[in-house]
């Protein structure tokens, strides 16, 4: 049998289990705790020097919306493992020695994944949009409908970002944000497959008295990558739900709120709100570190470590 339809419903699974962890770790991440003596905006005012945790977050999100609050995003998660199973069911495989072992992306191809990486650039220039919609998706303070699917972007987006969708890709530091990651994750993939799943594949090679090495090296290296990433994570998301309304007063801003039923009071939305917006990924760390504590840069970077296809794939 096909390993594809092995691992796929396992796979399946646990983006279903991880849905509502990932969902709650991007309104953790995006949640605005400015520090006592900062200036800030009146409804705001009683996030002032809190300092709260994940789990925290998770209650607040129960007892708010509800259990389906933690389900917002499954939709773009099961598209997205979908589109995952469908590509690797048509990537040629290399058969090892042992008959029932298959690696998918062997060792003596891993250039295609460099290839890859570059024909996949359109894609990827794709999911930038579609991450920015996800994030905002997930910390609305609206019901959104995939049948109300006009309706529910006139919430997401401004007057501004949808007569110019071109805008979304201009938010400053967004996209150089999204091409370190890319940057990273696709490094430690390829190191994965060149250097980890030969290893595991092949029984003689457990057999090497580097093999205990090699797989305590690589738990490291995922702990790194975690920490590594998690400030990045952290500004990409801050920088998403940050709204770009151009020239267009607040007033008119307003005029898509009552559109949809709100599904919990405003002001316990986990939203970013600061009287000066970010203008760029250095400014955006400057302010984080400022505002909020250093600290907040590497908020759930913990909680990426039992989500590994938040921290590989996301």
């Amino acid at each position: 049998m096909d390993p594809v339809l092995i691992v796929a419903p396992i796979i399946l699974a646990l983006a279903s289990i991880a849905t509502p962890f990932g969902g709650v770790l991007v309104r953790y991440r995006v949640l605005y705790t400015p520090n006592p003596g900062i200036q800030i905006q009146e409804d705001v005012q009683n996030r002032e020097g809190l300092h709260v945790g994940y789990f925290t977050i998770m209650k607040r999100v129960i007892r708010i919306e509800g259990w389906a609050g933690l389900f917002k995003g499954f939709i773009p998660t099961l598209g997205f493992v979908l589109f995952v199973f469908v590509l690797m069911s048509t990537l040629p495989r290399q058969k090892y020695p042992d008959p029932n072992l298959a690696l998918i992306f062997p060792p003596k191809s891993i250039a295609v994944i460099f290839f890859g990486v570059l024909a996949g650039l359109p894609l990827e220039i794709l999911k930038i949009r579609l991450e920015l919609i996800f994030y905002r998706a997930i910390v609305t303070s609206h019901k959104l409908s995939i049948l109300g699917f006009r309706n529910s972007l006139k919430v997401l987006l401004t007057p501004y970002e949808r007569r110019r969708p071109w805008t979304l890709y201009t938010a400053p530091g967004l996209v150089l944000a999204f091409i370190l990651l890319l940057v990273i994750r696709t490094a430690f993939l390829v190191a994965t497959l060149w250097f980890l799943v030969p290893i595991l594949l092949r029984p003689e090679e457990r057999q090497n008295p580097l093999f205990t090495g090699t797989i305590i090296g690589y738990s490291l290296s995922f702990l790194a990558l975690a920490i590594i990433i998690a400030p990045l994570e952290v500004i990409v998301i801050r920088l998403s739900v940050q709204r770009n309304f151009g020239d267009e007063t607040s007033s008119t801003s307003s005029e898509v709120e009552p559109l949809l039923e709100s599904s919990h009071p405003r002001e316990d939305v986990s939203e970013h709100d600061t009287m000066a917006p970010y203008t760029g990924l250095v400014d955006t760390v400057r302010k984080i570190g400022d505002e909020e504590g250093w600290k907040t840069l590497f908020r759930g970077w913990k909680i990426s470590l039992m989500l590994p296809h938040y921290l590989i794939y996301q």
